[in-house]
């Protein structure tokens, strides 16, 4: 019983595997059942379609492409089959148009202008009643200026707008023109700062192109200092380290100097206030500075010595609070002190 329960589970999961895997070759497979007819049609330019790309007869996918083959006079045969219900006409077109913007292609056919017989099962369209799809190189190339100014998602949009109307699957030429109306009059409103942009830059070219050997030497000595430094990386990674061990002592003397720091900075601020009080005598003192200097000069402009006795001093102390405190005189009693 045991084994017959895993065999129930391992045949359960191969069915469910197997009906998946059937599933995704039917939906990405191109896998069509029911009857089907086979055709040919001669290109000039099978303009890259290949094997198993979708024919398609008014938008709705209704075959697919069996083979793609060069014949013997160099034109491109291209063999389809098509549901057996959707009938060919012999006077129809086979146009290969683009799937997308990643170069996918189809296969559409498409009713000629007069009404005609049916192509017969394993019937050929001429070469007359064929059209290559659009080059989206050569495209691409011509609106490559046009496409510069433009945001990735405008590109794109621009891009679908021209295959579409160009591929004549409807669109409007209208929306098209507009789109490129919008770009050109987004260009236009700023000619004045491209122009500005374009100026400026053959200025700094011209001037670049003036000092072009300067510039060239500088290239040379920033090459020359870029490899002195790489010799002496040893060197400077040291001092770096040294730098960092500098930076942590002084660090540490500010912190263990900072309360000290702190009250010199207080009576600093202190006499800060005591000079700015007395500012105007300060001022004074130092205007009559440069007479005094001038009568020094004068003094000793004879001998290296000035001919001064000091016969006499008195101190006198100014608190700021009260009178001003005067010492007695010292006197000399040399004969000179004496008058």
């Amino acid at each position: 019983m045991r084994h017959r329960a895993e065999f129930l589970r391992v045949l359960v999961f191969v069915v469910v595997a197997a009906v998946c895997a059937a599933t995704v070759v039917v939906a990405y497979g191109s896998v069509r059942f029911g009857e089907s007819a086979r055709y040919s049609a001669e290109f000039a330019d099978a303009s890259g379609l290949k094997e198993k790309d979708d024919v398609r007869v008014a938008g709705i996918t209704v075959g697919r492409v069996e083979s793609v083959e060069v014949g013997a006079d160099n034109l491109a045969r291209i063999s389809f089959s098509m549901r057996s219900d959707v009938p060919v006409q012999t006077g129809s077109e086979g146009i290969v148009r683009y799937k997308n913007l990643l170069g996918q292609r189809y296969l559409e056919i498409v009713r000629g202008p007069q009404p005609t017989g049916v192509l017969a099962d394993g019937g050929t369209l001429p070469v007359t009643q064929t059209h290559p799809a659009l080059d989206l190189d050569e495209l691409y190339n011509g609106f490559t200026p046009l496409f510069q100014g433009l945001e990735p998602a405008q590109v794109n949009q621009l891009a679908e707008s021209l295959i579409t109307v160009l591929q004549g699957q409807g669109g409007s030429i209208d929306a098209l023109l507009g789109q490129i109306g919008s770009l050109t009059g987004a260009l236009a409103d700023r000619d004045q700062v491209i122009g500005q942009v374009v100026t400026n830059l053959n200025g700094v070219l011209g001037t670049v192109d003036q000092r072009r050997d300067r510039l060239s030497d500088t290239v040379v000595q920033l090459q020359q200092l870029i490899s002195g430094l790489a010799q002496d990386r040893t060197s400077i990674g040291q001092s770096l380290e040294r730098a960092s061990a500098l930076a942590g002592d002084v660090e540490g003397l500010l912190r263990e100097a900072r309360p000290d720091v702190g009250g010199v900075v207080h009576e600093v601020d202190r006499l800060s206030r005591v000079v700015n009080s007395d500012g105007e005598r300060l001022n004074y003192l130092f205007s009559q500075i440069p007479g005094y200097y001038q009568i020094l000069g004068r003094a000793g402009i004879y001998q290296q010595g000035f001919q001064f006795y000091l016969c006499g001093v008195q101190i006198r102390l100014d608190p700021g609070v009260g009178p001003p405190i005067m010492t007695d005189t010292i006197a000399s009693q040399e004969a000179r002190c004496q008058f």
